[in-house]
């Protein structure tokens, strides 16, 4: 009878270590909302050791959340011109958006709430841009925001090589002969090579599936545009100052 007793005792405390072991786990909340259940075996300054829930033999590491906990704590700014401001508003009122600087965050700076197309955090996404051909703003909500892709995506990927160098021949050219209005033929230049059409690389878009929108190739086509004759421009001025140069010298 004793031995039946100690035996069933033994059993009691087995399966409330078990559920003991069971219940002890950690919860992992990262800053993309994804939660992992499992046991921290260790912690070190830069990452955190939990057992793999794949293969409980296995241990995997995940990096510390604390600089991703600072970033969820700011917001971050979509511009209507593609470009984004990550860091933390003081206010948005009288129309503007006023922010922390980015490079000195003793200073604060701001930006018009007409350049603002949303603000995001870690509460989500709120839009300051509106729909209102009034204003113009042509373009809905979600078809803006396929516009600023598309200005994003020509930032990154666009390059004109031909309009850099073609203005660099012919400033050079033009700054060759001495003439007076030598300075005039790159700026020509430069204007008539901003009218051909862009013809967009596939190479160059993050999603093949955006070519399909129109807002898209037209937010592409504006900055590839302004890319184009920017870098003609650079292009006139180096081949202008070379050719004044060799003018100089051997007139």
């Amino acid at each position: 009878m004793s031995k039946k007793i100690i035996a069933c005792a033994l059993l009691i405390v087995s399966i409330q270590n078990n559920s003991f072991s069971q219940t002890k786990k950690d919860t992992i909340l990262f800053d993309n909302n994804n939660t992992v259940v499992s046991t921290g075996t260790d912690s070190t300054k830069d990452a955190t050791s939990l057992v793999d829930l794949k293969n409980k033999k296995k241990q995997t590491w995940v990096d510390e959340t604390k600089n991703s906990l600072q970033e969820s704590g700011r917001d971050t700014i979509l511009l209507l011109n593609g470009n984004v401001v990550i860091s933390s508003i003081v206010d948005t009122a009288n129309g503007v958006t006023t922010f922390i600087d980015p490079k000195n965050e003793k200073k604060n700076t701001y930006v018009d709430n007409d350049r603002i197309f949303s603000i995001k955090n870690n509460t989500g996404e709120r839009f300051i841009y509106t729909y209102d051909t009034l204003i113009g703003n042509e373009f809905k909500t979600e078809e803006m925001r396929y516009f600023i892709k598309g200005e994003q995506d020509a930032y990154k990927g666009f390059n004109s090589p031909t309009a850099f160098w073609g203005n660099f021949i012919v400033g050079a050219g033009a700054g060759a002969t001495g003439f007076f209005l030598c300075p005039i033929v790159p700026f020509v230049f430069t204007t008539l090579v901003g009218i051909p059409k862009i013809e967009i690389k596939k190479e160059t878009v993050s999603d093949i599936e955006y070519l399909k929108q129109n807002p898209y190739v037209l937010g592409y086509q504006r900055v590839a545009k302004k890319k184009r004759k920017l870098k003609s421009l650079i292009g006139g001025g180096f081949g202008l100052g070379l050719g004044l140069g060799l003018w100089a010298i051997f007139k």
